[in-house]
């Protein structure tokens, strides 16, 4: 039966009008267009900017002939049909079937909202709702108009939300074929879901071209890894791997690794660390780390200093903590000379504790703990640490405490195991002053150190430890900070007194923010502990001498230019410069050795970014010579 189709004809008023706007609608369809006609067996035709609305999908087309009956509707002329998901369906004819949600397009081009994809082929049918076929398509991530990368494939298929299959598929960049693969396949989706990867081309003088194919692999909905083989042109096929995961109850891990089997033999490297929380209260964790030399990881992996977890190359821990009550035993593998890379046997070290705290009664806290250890098979340690802290309320803004430790360690001859004692006077206040300008703080400390051979502490360092002698420091502080509407200004400056060492020094660092502008400002006497100053961002430890900075940070340019003159590094000036211009950004460093009058490190490098696609080169000088890199990555 035949539905019923009202066709309105909207006109001015006035009829000075000199177009009209026809619309046809039955209970699923609505049709507007310039003009619309009954053909002989029923169809409704419609020409001039056709716009057509049915369950969600808005169809346009230059013409459109439309049967009520089958429900199927010819479209002809720049036909596009857009989904209510955000999928976009467009070619030069379409045949569509409203019933059944099928139809096929030719010279089309499908595009799946935010996921990106974007395919063409001669021929494009969709097999139902989320279910395409096409004749010799491309496939890409390129915005329309742009192919600069794609796959060409004879056919493929696409299941949106899952997976796009093709076969004869060949890689192409800017026309140029670069691989081909008789099947292939990529997840099509906006969730996590298995598949290759975007593949990465970088070309470098020590390994030539380099290819990475990663493949994306999920294992529920908390776990996935992702596997890398590498292509080097210089070198045999290597393969690196990741595998991350998450426990619902609490804890997960990752572990990464790489191995290639190269003419002096096999080199490798692993890395990772799990956390596991089977019961409240109570923590497993444990963290691998080896390789098979030192190098591997600058030559093969740049997040590999990431994941290094220290100087334990392996351990397992259980920690267990309920209230002031802590409990914890461990295993471990220690590098014998501290270092992070085992070139030789680790030192084997077993170990567990208990950890009493009082919380805080009244003006004061306690803490005490108690550990045994073992190592290798015979040394043992014990150590017992009571901790006691009383804070002193004073007038005004005055606040301080008085805090003491002592650390009895009785055993093996390792490095650490010295028995020492701490304890000490800290004085704060602090004033603060507001006013239409900003806001100004100045903070005022005293301290005064008591530490016998195996400790000391100061305000800028603090608890470590020192084997050789014992210190008695006297330090004052002074720190101001001012923020206004546009200048924030922090200047820190500090005293101590070593009355031991009949010594003094002395330091002082500066900080000022301005708009886009920063410049800061360290010196330090200190030439034995070091000091520790919150360079803004980033916790750096300054030797004795100075250092002066200057930066300057804008969208399209930077600048900055750093001089130093100390005991850790010598007299050395450092300057980095980024530049772009519309897509093309230049960067680099240098590092200028002022005592030998030589540049010792310095870097360029060039990039384009295209609408999917991103070209770099680089080149690096360091002591280890010259190195060219050229990289190619597609998104």
């Amino acid at each position: 039966m035949k539905s019923a189709l009202t066709i309105i004809t909207i006109t001015s008023v006035f009829l000075l009008a000199a177009a009209s706007v026809v619309t046809a609608e039955d209970a699923a369809v609505k049709i507007n267009a310039l003009r619309m006609e009954y053909l002989s067996d029923g169809s409704l035709k419609a020409t001039g900017g056709v716009d057509i609305r049915s369950d969600g999908m808005s169809l346009t087309a230059d013409e459109a002939v439309y049967d009520p009956e089958k429900r199927i509707i010819i479209l002809k002329g720049d036909v596009r049909m857009q989904e209510a998901e955000g999928g976009l369906f467009s070619g030069d004819n379409l045949e569509f079937d409203l019933e059944t949600m099928t139809g096929s397009v030719s010279k089309g081009a499908i595009s799946f909202g935010e996921s990106g994809f974007r395919i063409t082929g001669d021929a494009i049918s969709r097999k139902g709702i989320d279910v395409y076929e096409v004749e010799n398509g491309k496939f890409t991530t390129c915005p329309e108009g742009c192919s600069d990368w794609y796959f060409a494939a004879s056919r493929i298929r696409i299941r949106e939300e899952g997976y796009l299959t093709a076969k004869n598929a060949t890689f192409r960049i800017a026309g140029i074929p670069v691989f081909y693969s008789p099947y292939f396949f990529y997840p099509v989706k906006t969730k996590r879901q298995s598949g290759l990867l975007i593949p990465e081309i970088s070309f470098t003088k020590r390994f030539g071209w380099e290819i990475s194919l990663p493949v994306f692999l999920t294992m529920g909905r908390s776990a996935d890894a992702t596997l890398t083989p590498k292509y080097f042109s210089h070198n045999p096929t290597g393969l690196g791997g990741e595998f991350r995961y998450s426990l619902p109850w609490g804890g997960g891990g990752e572990w990464s690794g790489f191995q290639i089997e190269e003419e002096g033999g096999h080199r490798w490297y692993s890395a990772g660390g799990h956390s596991w929380r089977p019961v409240p209260g109570l923590w497993l964790r444990g963290s691998w780390y080896d390789s098979s030399d030192d190098t591997v990881s600058t030559d093969y992996g740049d997040d590999f200093a990431e994941r290094n977890p220290g100087v334990a190359l392996r351990n397992l821990t259980a920690e267990y903590s309920e209230g002031l009550l802590g409990v914890w035993a461990g295993v471990s593998e220690l590098t014998p000379d501290g270092s992070k890379i085992r070139t030789t046997g680790g030192l084997e070290r077993t170990g567990g504790g208990i950890t009493f705290r009082t919380g805080k009664v009244g003006a004061s806290s306690g803490k005490l703990s108690l550990d045994a250890e073992r190592f290798g098979d015979s040394d043992k340690r014990f150590i017992a640490e009571p901790e006691l802290a009383v804070y002193l309320g004073g007038p005004g803004p005055l606040s301080g405490r008085l805090w003491g430790r002592l650390s009895l360690a009785e055993g093996a001859d390792v490095p650490g195991d010295d028995s020492y004692a701490i304890y000490g006077f800290e004085e704060r206040t602090s004033l603060i002053k507001k006013g239409s300008w900003g806001t100004h703080r100045l903070d005022f400390s005293v301290e005064a150190v008591r530490a016998t051979d195996g400790a000391f502490s100061t305000s800028g360092v603090r608890d470590r430890r020192d084997g050789s002698v014992g210190k008695s420091l006297l330090s004052g502080e002074v720190k101001s900070r001012l923020d206004s509407k546009s200048v924030v200004w922090t200047l820190r400056t500090g005293a101590w007194m070593d009355r031991e060492a009949d010594t003094s020094l002395g330091y002082l660092f500066s900080y000022l923010e301005w708009e886009d502008v920063n410049i800061s400002a360290t010196v330090n006497r200190d030439g034995e502990y070091g000091l520790v100053l919150p360079d803004p961002g980033v916790a750096s430890v300054l030797g004795k001498g100075w250092t002066v900075s200057s930066a300057l940070e804008k969208e399209r340019y930077s600048f900055a230019l750093t001089r130093e003159s100390t005991e850790n590094v010598g007299e050395t000036l450092y300057g980095d410069l980024r530049l772009t211009f519309g897509k093309v950004t230049l960067s680099g460093y240098s590092l200028f050795d002022m005592e030998s009058d030589e540049i010792v490190e310095e870097s360029g490098a060039f990039s384009y970014k295209g609408p999917c696609w991103e070209v770099g080169l680089a080149r690096e000088k360091t002591l280890a010579g010259v190195e060219w890199k050229l990289n190619f990555s597609i998104f």
